[in-house]
């Protein structure tokens, strides 16, 4: 056991911690000897390590596969003094292989060189202290076949290359720098390199130019100038090469620029510089909670101090870090803190300016928080750093872990913690009362047995999807699979044992007395293992212990990994082993734990007796269960339901479906199952209760909690009493009323027997009742009551048959005399829907040798209450009920996170069942505590004929409309169903029509139809749609104000399926909107009888068009040129005032426009001016008597004529149509020599409007006499 545990420990070396070498893998070897046996026992470590030993070269590599190819390139020469020798090393798939270890050296001289790989495969050995000669290669990577070459050293007539650099950063020209010579971040600098000629000849116009593949630099000046090289002279270049620095580089970081040189005969050479970037580079060296007891424990709230070591080149100045931690239990109350000044290679801290935080009461004690720490300053610097604080300190009620995967241990003492699993024991061995199935394993110890066992469903364990388990008498089991049957325990995660494991109780164990057994409990969707009444095989000592693994898919982690649970009812770590002779007997105590696929990772509860602190102790009624699920305890989940019941109401054969939405608004995922319950089933058999058959027929009795009731009907005043040609014979077919389905057929007609029967089919003379099924009872048969009776000589029968249900009255029919009498008063009843009803009234005599039942048209399925037997009672009954799985569930169960829904479709199958009342429970059960079992109601209606409902749309858009217009548009409401469809209400406000069609064959009735809005209207309250008809109802839609107006209209109404229909209404305003160029309008001075003009610019900046329907003035002085205007939407119109003052003074008026801008009705404008004398106006006299044409002309409404006179002169001024009638007389009286005016406004002499067209007017001053033309337009 020893030599075994050895050499596992020594492969495991080699393939796990990939250590290639002999000496290294032995050393791996003796430790796992020494962790597997701790104690040393009987010097047994001791004396093993000292005979394992290695005899050869401890530091030969060993191949772990067939070792490959490699393709490598360098240069079959170098030039003497070249600084590089660039080496590639790719597969023989052209991908780089990192690691490689490459050496350049020269025997008989010191030149060695080495150095690895990059990432892109690549390596530059410094070739500067190369001499002249040959330079052996090797190369070798673990299972890639070595290389070994060479090179040689030459000396060039030609060769230049780079040999010194000068890096200036003083500010000066392109240099922005803090001149220390140095490249430092966020610099700009001016690079002056040297090339040197280390051949005999001259290079003529030689010129260089660099380019790098690091992202953190820009260069801006690439190429210079070297000129003639002489043979052994360095020339630096005539300018500078320019680059800039990124500001957030760290130090450390290396600029590598790659040099090409050219001289003008075309000779070309390769060289690389290196340039180490001078920054701070800082890293979290430690951490100090500033608290009571110095640690971070649950619940607290505690100041942190940060020490950082600058391992930087540069000073690290005017720093300020932020802390931040995704962790939802870390609080940061403060989480800004400025840092102290730190050279290279030393330590500062945040002490005088210290975070502040707080852990959750939820935190696990010995979690490891990570905290991201961001680090800048003003210059440019920037650099974040992730570090751990551990909280608290574990005892054992905490649980262990986690492991480097992330499972947890959770056992059972750990009761602070939500996560933390109760002891229920799950019985599955047969012998206890289990349902378990026994895996066929047999150990007599020192053995093991192994098993292939088939999961129910796929689970996820370290990152990894299994479908199968092995196994093992010896208590563990192997996801995936093993063929191993390791009987001796060790460490997990370790070398010996299979891997992935699960292990309960790994120790060498006998089944002898015991067994190994599985089972799946679909109803907690888990698969059991129990190792039942095992024992030890060193100390004989009994156990029994299970592993449970939960279906991931129903109960979740974070990662996906399946929880685990390991329940000890009966559990001795006896095992202790005996060492001290031969035969020694292996007995280190038990392991427990988990370890994955690749034996690297693990969780250990306890191996050899020896616990971590978390870990209790095993013992009885113990459970520990593994979880992915850390970070401490969650409020629970809490269940919200869109609705707490279903109704379903369909025809015939046709199907439907509803959603019931769960939801979760607690915390914790919840977890639900679906299970369902059709009312008016027992699920458990008894007394009063039996079946189904094959069919699925139930009977219950009236004994039966929620059983049928008693409820004789009495057929006595209505039935029609049947005769019997013997009492053997039965009756002719007669109808039934109906068509009944009975085991999978209609049948129209039924026939009466004598002997307590009625059949379908042909009659049965048999007179002895036999049990059922049997071919030779009768069938298709229902027999209340088989047994040899004699209605001729005693007793009557009746039947009584409607569209609603046939009763088969046997009125007190005495048994036929012989060994058994009685008279016996009983009745069938079959409704349409299937029902089958027995009813016993009185039984009186022998009521145990007839055969109650019934029987398919084949006698191959029946079902029988009692044969020979005594069953019925007085005032007793029966049903049969066909038992049809009408409800469908999906998803039957699964889980939901914090704020997240599930829909679960409910689908109901009419395809079985006829017209009636079904019901079924959807019991859902879950982890709220609140709710752990909820019942949700399924109500399922099968109507022969109902109304349904039907829209020629959901929605309705009325599109734009112009506000206070009305637009109808109609909906089309149709009954296709066969039932009055009764629509009790509408009641809206905006309009649009709507066509109610019903397609039915009976009335339809819209109840109600409402809208919440004062836009639409609908023209019918309430309205009844025949089957097969439609209605219109016409919706109107009247826009009131600017608003886009959305409402939804309801139709209430009989349809079962819809008895609240929404209808979706919609429409955009268009409304004009004016806007003036003016508020106001002043003339200024005018004289007396002369007159000015101004316009206002009236707009339409709407959607609609704007409508001036009147253009008040109320004085005498001030005119328009129109009186109404419309104006299309954005476009604008001119309106002309003009102002004749009439006397010397300030006039004032205000125009009063109305309009249909819903938003402003109306618009005034201030209209000003003042009249004035004319220059010595006394003194001036017209030179004629005279009328003037009327100004404007044409005109609407108003018009002027001026007019003069010489002499004093009575005036008239007469206004006549075409037709030569007196319209309106303006003047009419003696007047002074002066100048005149006056207006007409379009008037009669009754002040009406006059039609627009051609008048005159004629002029009368004394015996001057004119007549004039004007065109009034409108």
């Amino acid at each position: 056991m020893f030599n075994n545990c050895t050499d596992a420990g020594t492969y495991y070396g080699v393939f796990a911690d990939k250590i290639y070498n002999p000496g290294g893998a032995l050393l791996r070897g003796k430790l796992h000897l020494f962790n597997s046996f701790p104690g040393d026992p009987s010097s047994r470590v001791s004396i093993f390590s000292h005979w394992n030993t290695l005899m050869g070269d401890p530091s030969i590599e060993l191949w772990t596969g067939v070792p490959q190819p490699m393709d490598i390139t360098y240069d079959a020469s170098i030039n003497l003094g070249a600084n590089f020798l660039q080496v590639s090393v790719l597969d023989d798939g052209g991908d780089p292989i990192e690691n490689a270890w490459v050496t350049a050296y020269m025997e008989n001289e010191d030149f060695v060189q080495r150095g690895y790989t990059n990432e892109q495969g690549l390596v530059y050995l410094p070739m500067e202290d190369a001499v002249l000669g040959t330079v052996d290669l090797t190369i070798t990577h673990h299972n890639n076949i070595p290389h070994l070459g060479s090179f040689e050293v030459i000396s060039e007539p030609l060769f230049i290359s780079e040999s010194g650099i000068v890096i200036d950063d003083d500010n000066n020209g392109y240099s922005n720098g803090n001149d220390d010579d140095l490249v430092n971040p966020g610099e700009n600098i001016e690079l002056q390199v040297g090339l040197k000629n280390y051949g005999s000849q001259t290079a003529n116009n030689v010129s260089a130019t660099i380019s790098s593949q690091v992202s953190f630099i820009t260069i801006d000046d690439n190429t210079e100038d070297y000129g003639n090289i002489d043979s052994g002279s360095t020339n630096y270049c005539a300018d500078s090469y320019k680059f800039s620095v990124d500001e957030n580089v760290l130090g450390g970081e290396v600029i590598q620029l790659d040099l090409d040189i050219l001289d003008s005969s075309g000779n070309q050479w390769d060289d690389h510089i290196f340039i180490p970037i001078a920054a701070a580079n800082l890293d979290v060296s430690d951490y100090t909670i500033i608290d009571a007891n110095g640690m971070l424990n649950p619940g607290d709230t505690v100041e942190l101090v940060v020490s950082l070591f600058n391992s930087g080149s540069a000073e690290s100045t005017s720093l300020q870090g932020e802390l931040s931690s995704e962790n939802e239990y870390i609080t940061l109350i403060d989480s800004i803190a400025d840092f102290v000044d730190i050279l290279p290679g030393q330590s500062g801290d945040n002490d005088a300016s210290r975070f502040e935080l707080s852990a959750d009461s939820h935190c696990i004690n010995g979690s490891q928080i990570e905290f991201n720490l961001e680090l800048s300053n003003g210059s440019g610097f920037y650099q974040t750093i992730t570090f751990l604080i551990d909280v608290g300190i574990v005892t054992v009620l905490d649980p262990l872990g986690p492991d480097s995967y992330g499972y947890y241990a959770y056992d059972s003492n750990d009761e602070t913690y939500d996560l933390h699993p109760m002891f229920n024991w799950l019985e599955i061995d047969p012998s206890y009362g289990g349902s378990g199935t026994s895996i066929p394993l047999y150990d007599s110890g020192d053995t093991g047995a192994v098993d292939d066992v088939a999961m129910p469903f796929t689970f996820n364990f370290y990152g990894v999807n299994y479908d199968m388990i092995s196994v093992c008498s010896n208590g563990w089991i192997a996801p995936g699979g093993s063929e191993q049957a390791s009987f001796m325990n060790s460490q997990i995660p370790a070398p010996q044992g299979p891997s992935p494991m699960i292990a309960p109780f790994w120790d060498d164990l006998v089944t002898t007395g015991g067994s190994v057994l599985y089972y799946y409990d679909l109803a907690e969707h888990a698969f059991i293992i129990e190792w039942s009444r095992v024992h030890t095989d060193f100390a004989n000592s009994e156990e029994t212990f299970q592993v449970i693994i939960y279906d991931p898919a129903v109960y979740p982690t974070p990662s996906g990994d399946a929880e685990i649970v390991f329940q000890y009812l009966n559990v001795t770590n006896s095992s202790s082993g005996n060492y001290g002779g031969y035969p020694m007997q292996h007995g280190q105590y038990a392991t427990v734990g988990l370890e994955d696929h690749t034996g690297a990772r693990g969780l250990e509860f306890t191996y050899n007796n020896t616990y971590p602190t978390a870990a209790a102790t095993l013992q009885n009624n113990l459970a520990i269960k593994f979880t992915t699920m850390g970070g401490g305890a969650q409020s629970p989940p809490i269940l919200d339901l869109s609705q707490n019941s279903f109704n379903f109401m369909l025809q015939p054969g046709t199907s439907g479906s509803q959603y019931l939405e769960i939801s979760n608004i607690g915390e914790a995922n919840l977890i639900y199952s679906l299970s369902k319950s059709y009312v008016g089933y027992s699920d458990d058999p008894g007394r009063g209760h039996g079946g189904p058959d094959d069919f699925g027929y139930e009977w219950f009795d009236s004994n039966e909690p929620d059983g049928p009731d008693y409820n004789w009907r009495d057929i006595s005043e209505v039935g029609t009493e049947v005769t019997f040609s013997s009492n053997n014979t039965g009756t002719d077919l007669i109808p039934i009323g109906f068509n009944f389905y009975y085991y999978g057929t209609y049948y129209p007609n039924f026939r009466i027997n004598p002997n307590g029967w009625i059949g379908f089919g042909e009659d049965n003379s048999t007179a002895n009742n036999l049990s059922l099924p049997h071919p030779y009872a009768p069938n298709p048969a229902i027999m209340p009551f088989w047994d040899d009776l004699d209605p001729i000589s005693g007793g009557n029968v009746f039947y009584y048959s409607t569209t609603d249900s046939l009763v088969v009255w046997y009125d007190d029919v005495v048994h036929t005399a012989g060994n058994y009498t009685g008279t016996y008063d009983f009745q069938l009843i079959l409704y349409p829907n299937g029902d089958i009803v027995f009813q016993y009234r009185e039984m009186t005599g022998d009521i145990d040798s007839a055969t109650i039942g019934m029987q398919d048209n084949d006698a191959n399925d029946a079902l029988q209450i009692v044969y020979n037997g005594t069953f019925v009672e007085n005032e007793f009954c029966v049903i049969f009920r066909k038992i049809v799985d009408w409800m469908q569930i999906d998803p039957t169960y699964g889980y939901i996170e914090q704020g997240e829904s599930a829909e679960i479709e409910i689908f109901v199958d009419a395809t079985e069942l006829i017209p009636d009342q079904f019901s079924c429970d959807i019991i859902l059960v879950t982890n709220d505590p609140d709710a752990s079992s909820v019942t949700i109601p399924i109500n399922l209606t099968i109507a022969g004929s109902f109304p349904v409902l039907d829209i020629s749309t959901d929605c309705i858009d009325f599109g734009n409309v112009v506000v206070g217009e009305q637009v109808t548009d109609t909906l089309v409401v149709s009954n296709i169903g066969n039932e009055i469809l009764n629509i009790t209400d509408i009641d809206i406000q905006d309009t649009e029509t709507l066509i109610v069609s019903n397609l039915g064959s009976l009335i339809l009735h819209v109840s109600n139809v409402e809208l919440n809005s004062d836009v639409f209207s609908a023209d019918l309250d309430e309205f009844f749609v025949e089957p097969g008809e439609s209605q219109e109802i016409n919706i109107v839609y009247t826009p009131i104000d600017t608003e886009a107006s959305i409402a939804t209209m309801i139709i209430y109404n009989n349809d079962p399926e819809n008895s609240q229909i929404e209808v979706e209404l919609s429409g955009e305003p268009l409304y004009p909107e004016i806007d003036l160029s003016s508020s106001e309008v002043d003339f200024g001075s005018v004289y007396i009888g002369e007159d000015i003009v101004d316009s206002l610019t009236i707009i339409n900046t709407g959607t609609a068009e704007l409508n001036i329907t009147e253009i008040n003035l109320s004085s005498d002085v001030f005119f328009v040129s129109v009186e109404e205007l419309i104006i299309n939407p954005g476009e604008s119109e001119q309106l002309y005032i003009t102002f004749v003052p009439d006397s010397v003074g300030t006039e004032t008026d205000t125009l009063v426009m109305n309009h249909n801008d819903p938003l402003n009705l109306t618009s005034e404008i201030i209209l000003t001016g003042s009249g004035e004398q004319p220059v010595n106006a006394n003194d001036i006299l017209p030179l004629n008597t005279e009328v003037h044409q009327n100004y404007p002309n044409p005109f609407n409404p108003v018009t002027t004529i001026r007019y003069s006179l010489v002499e004093e002169a009575k005036v008239s001024i007469i206004i006549f149509n075409v037709k030569g009638e007196k319209v309106r007389t303006l003047v009419n009286e003696y007047q002074e020599p002066q100048f005149y005016q006056t207006i007409w406004n379009g008037t009669d002499a009754n002040n009406k409007k006059v039609a627009s067209g051609v008048y005159f007017y004629k002029f009368l001053a004394g015996k001057h006499l004119e007549i004039k033309k004007m065109l009034l337009i409108k």
